[in-house]
Parts: structure tokens; sequence; C-alpha cells
């Protein structure tokens, strides 16, 4: 339902966030 499309489209957000170059970036 809405909850898990939110709950999917914050896991991707996370795992992109997390595989990013930046993720050394002093906001981590």
């Amino acid at each position: 339902m809405i909850g898990t499309a939110v709950a999917q489209q914050s896991l991707r957000s996370v795992l992109g966030f997390c595989n990013s170059p930046q993720m050394n970036a002093p906001e981590a």
C-alpha cells in the first residue's frame, strides 16, 4: 500500500546515498 511505497522509496534513497561517492560528506 502507500506505506510500502514510502518505505521502498526511503530504502532506495538510503541505499543510493550509501553507494554514492559523497558518503564521506560532513553531513553523513
